[in-house]
């Protein structure tokens, strides 16, 4: 792990452009990309096993690079622990139809519509739209917000010059593939052909993706991500000092790291730092950090559930929220400390916009809590993501009415009548 090989936050990224190159040459990401461009050869295969074969290659070349995607806009400069990527998971499918949609598109003008300006059009609009779509699905995990012209331009407006800038760059690279890169496979024997053919265009997803995930970093508080927005003032991590904070962001993730409890993991950055010569003295008070503030094996000795608790009871949601995704993705069983551990999840999901997460945290709350003050305000989140789809919103409808029938003495059955004749006002 090489420092001068990260990008500096706090430039532009096209003055980063040589370490984005850089990280896609690495032994990380280049014998990845071989291995994705040889994967052509089995797109060949008679009838329906090439079309299998072509879904699994781009698949497997999304997947990577919304793993880079990921990884670098939490802060990693440097990503190469993909399976930490958790929210990967959750929307691949996404990243990959969207991709496809946009290949198909162009495949279908190229070889039926035979038109080089509407192509060279498409290709503009296309070019313009994309990183914003992909942009926003990283950020909300809904397909629906990331298709969303207001959500998009609301994301791009306040560094729309960037977004440009980025876009132009996007476009100078589909020009490159499609009348460079395309043409020149075109004269040579068709397996190799396909195969530099791919290579390169997984080799630009992967950079184009790395350098997204370092704009969403650098713009984050534009989206509303607060750079130390899960931590309380007196939070013991703050005192490294908020100088410190954007500088490197390695030391950012170790920070982030020991702040979640994952100390193993930030003890082996460490180590990895030392060895490669960084005698920083941010470097120092991260070790000293993590040795002396007593959380090694107070942690250690911790469930996650009661990570997940001890989280949330220092006012670090995020990280918590983190944490149980971590689980959920892992397919591990999840039993809270406390009813409230639960609803805090819940908030902090309706915020985050990750509404299957939210209804997964929720599924039989009433159940296992049936007298519990929370089901009100839990359910409402529910009643609320259910209205946002024409096909759920009557089954929302019923469940608030439910819950004012149910619970007519809670204190939040004001705010739910309210809502409800909202929507039947605007059903009208």
């Amino acid at each position: 792990m090489n420092k001068n090989k990260i990008a500096h936050t706090d430039k532009f990224f096209l003055k980063s452009l040589a370490v984005f190159f850089s990280y896609v040459n690495s032994k990380q990401i280049f014998p990845m990309l071989l291995l994705l461009g040889g994967g052509y050869v089995f797109t060949l295969l008679p009838s329906i096993l090439g079309l299998i074969a072509l879904f699994m290659l781009y698949g497997l070349a999304f997947k990577l690079a919304v793993d880079v995607l990921i990884e670098t806009a939490n802060g990693n400069m440097n990503p190469g622990d993909y399976q930490s990527s958790f929210d990967a998971k959750n929307i691949i499918l996404q990243f990959v139809l969207v991709g496809l949609i946009q290949v198909g598109i162009l495949i279908w003008l190229k070889y039926f519509v035979l038109d080089g300006l509407l192509i060279v059009a498409y290709i503009l609009v296309s070019t313009f739209i994309t990183p914003a779509v992909f942009m926003v699905l990283s950020i909300t995990s809904s397909l629906t917000s990331a298709l969303n012209p207001v959500i998009i331009f609301k994301l791009i407006k306040p560094w729309f010059f960037t977004y440009l800038v980025f876009v132009g760059f996007w476009l100078v690279i589909e020009i490159i593939q499609t009348y460079v890169v395309e043409p020149f496979c075109a004269t040579l024997p068709s397996i190799f052909g396909g195969i530099i053919a791919h290579f390169v265009k997984f080799y630009f997803l992967i950079l184009n993706f790395h350098i997204m995930g370092f704009l969403i970093y650098q713009h984050r508080e534009s989206f509303g991500f607060e750079a130390k927005s899960d931590e309380s003032p007196n939070d013991p991590n703050s005192s490294l000092g908020s100088e410190q904070s954007g500088d490197n962001p390695i030391h950012d993730r170790i920070r982030n790291l020991i702040t979640m409890g994952n100390l193993r993991q930030a003890a082996a950055i460490i180590k990895e730092l030392k060895e490669d010569g960084d005698k920083s003295q941010e470097l120092e008070k991260l070790e000293v950090l993590l040795s002396s503030n007593n959380k090694f094996n107070e942690v250690e000795n911790l469930t996650k559930a009661e990570q997940i608790h001890k989280l949330i009871s220092d006012k670090k949601i995020g990280s918590a929220f983190q944490l149980y995704q971590q689980m959920n993705l892992a397919e591990e069983k999840y039993s809270e400390v406390e009813p409230e551990d639960v609803t805090s999840l819940a908030h902090y999901a309706f915020q985050s916009q990750k509404y299957s997460v939210l209804i997964n945290i929720l599924k039989f709350f009433h159940n296992k809590y049936p007298n519990h003050m929370d089901i009100v305000p839990n359910y409402f989140l529910i009643a609320q993501v259910l209205y946002q789809n024409d096909k759920t919103k009557e089954q929302a409808i019923i469940m608030l009415k439910k819950l004012i029938k149910k619970y007519p003495s809670h204190k939040q059955v004001p705010e739910l009548i309210s809502w409800l004749k909202g929507t039947e006002l605007l059903n009208k």
